[in-house]
């Protein structure tokens, strides 16, 4: 199965997203072994006009000896520094099932109050 973490950042001094994927990348690569990341697709958090833009990513490292598989998505607008992440992980690779899934979940987002 997956575990999915949700969470919330800022980014600092008018970076662009894909600014702060990299400068958190590049954190997160100091601090685990055997780190990789995957290309930048774009993705949509949601749908109509409430749906944020952002990416999706793959993200792996080993962590205590085993490998960990991510499925990254990041999103904003440009309207605010606030970043929301939706973070899919699993310790063996993800699926193409699992891909569909994470593609369901971040599609059915809504939001309230935007």
């Amino acid at each position: 199965g997956l575990t999915i973490a949700i969470t919330r950042d800022a980014r600092v001094g008018g970076e662009s997203l894909p600014d702060f994927i990299e400068r958190q990348m590049q954190d997160m690569s100091r601090q685990v072994a055997k780190f990789t990341q995957g290309k930048l697709v774009p993705a949509t958090l949601g749908s109509g006009k409430t749906a944020f833009q952002g990416y999706k990513f793959d993200v792996g490292y080993k962590q205590d000896g085993r490998p960990v598989y991510h499925v990254q998505g990041i999103f904003g607008d440009d309207a605010s520094p606030k970043t929301l992440g939706l973070s899919f992980s699993s310790h063996a690779p993800i699926s193409d099932e699992q891909r569909l899934l994470i593609t369901k979940i971040l599609t059915s987002y809504t939001t309230h109050g935007r």
